[in-house]
């Protein structure tokens, strides 16, 4: 097991961090400590070194997350425990930790939601419920507190999950990318304590940046809901209107006639586009091992369905350019004058570009695809 503290500016914290974990019996030099100074102006390094674990320093202040990341790096432990310098969290549910890892949970995190009288401030905990809340919706987290500092995690799982983060925001993309491979996850109840010096974390900077995390990781681990749903809600809401629109119904005072006609059509077209965006980067995603399939890309994906797709964007263009002969029949027999036939026109284009989309995205998705067709 390895110990990895990071630490900015941390002299008097990270002084009682290792004092305690020192005491505990169980660690009795047999785990791996190691502190990665993240280019502090103060003492923290020569602190960390009286203490004769491993220190590792960058030259300049980058971020917590790239302080993670070399403690990962440069790490030997099967297992991972992760806490924060400022003495707040308690060190001795560290061994708790490395005993559920022992159990087979791949990701253990120290919940201090669970611990009554926490002493987080309202102004965090405030942004802790709602940006957490958005968390486990969009990515069916199970973690009551995806921000903690302290948690333990097998390497082999933080390996795979190609870090990026480079600040406060690492915590949730350890959390998302977690909950999208479906690590076996547990939580512990702790006790949040006041910590030793000045606060790093900024509310206002800090939660904007976790909220850019959580929205950029939505592409390519939650592709369903940013690419796949929006797209078929497009196709449904343009189908439902062309019915209208040829029906010429009207509901209130909207009414549909050829321009709400042209506007779906539009809308079935952009549809279509934005659901293939999803299925393959949905496909991407499960072969580089970020989740899991959708069983809306299972279904698209699979050979009885693009099968059928082939056959559906054949006919549709058959059938855009049957209705583009006739209108052009009749501009002949016109002796090439005016002819009114915009629903017909605007249906042509429609189908012609649909089949074609439909046809060229099978042959897109299929590269994506782990079974060929």
């Amino acid at each position: 097991t390895s110990i990895i503290i990071p630490a900015y500016n941390e002299e008097k914290g990270v002084k009682d961090v290792l004092e305690d974990i020192l005491k505990l019996k169980s660690v009795n030099g047999s785990y791996e400590i190691i502190v990665v100074d993240d280019g502090s102006s103060d003492k923290t390094p020569e602190r960390a070194e009286e203490f004769g674990v491993k220190v590792i320093r960058h030259k300049k202040n980058i971020g917590k997350g790239v302080a993670v990341r070399t403690g990962l790096k440069n790490s030997k432990g099967d297992y991972l425990v992760f806490i924060d310098a400022d003495n707040t969290y308690p060190v001795e549910v560290i061994p708790e930790i490395v005993k559920k890892l022992d159990e087979g949970y791949d990701f253990v995190v120290g919940s201090r939601i669970l611990s009554p009288g926490n002493n987080i401030p309202k102004v965090n905990r405030l942004g802790n419920a709602i940006l957490g809340g958005i968390i486990n919706l969009v990515y069916k987290s199970y973690t009551s507190d995806p921000f903690s500092g302290l948690y333990g995690i097998k390497k082999k799982n933080l390996d795979e999950m190609d870090l990026v983060s480079k600040g406060f925001d690492i915590e949730t993309e350890i959390v998302i990318k977690a909950a999208r491979i479906e690590l076996k996850c547990i939580d512990i109840p702790i006790a949040y304590g006041t910590r030793s010096g000045d606060p790093k974390l900024n509310p206002i900077s800090d939660g904007y940046r976790i909220f850019r995390t959580i929205l950029s990781a939505m592409p390519i681990y939650n592709p369903s809901l940013t690419f796949s749903v929006p797209g078929l809600s497009l196709i449904l809401l343009g189908i439902l209107s062309i019915l209208a629109s040829v029906f010429s119904l009207k509901v209130g005072p909207l009414g549909f006639n050829i321009h709400t006609y042209i506007l779906s059509s539009l809308f079935v077209v952009l549809g279509f586009q934005v659901f293939v965006f999803g299925i393959s980067s949905d496909l991407y995603a499960s072969k580089h091992k970020f989740g899991r399939l959708s069983r809306i890309s299972k279904t698209f994906a699979g050979k009885k369905s693009i099968g059928i797709l082939r056959i559906l964007g054949t006919f549709s263009i058959l059938f855009g350019l049957y209705l583009g002969v006739t209108i052009l029949q009749e501009w002949i027999e016109s002796g090439f004058g005016a002819i009114m036939q915009l629903e017909k026109a605007v249906s042509t284009f429609v189908l012609i570009t649909l089949g074609v989309q439909i046809l060229f995205s099978t042959i897109y998705v299929n590269i994506f695809s782990e079974e060929k067709i």
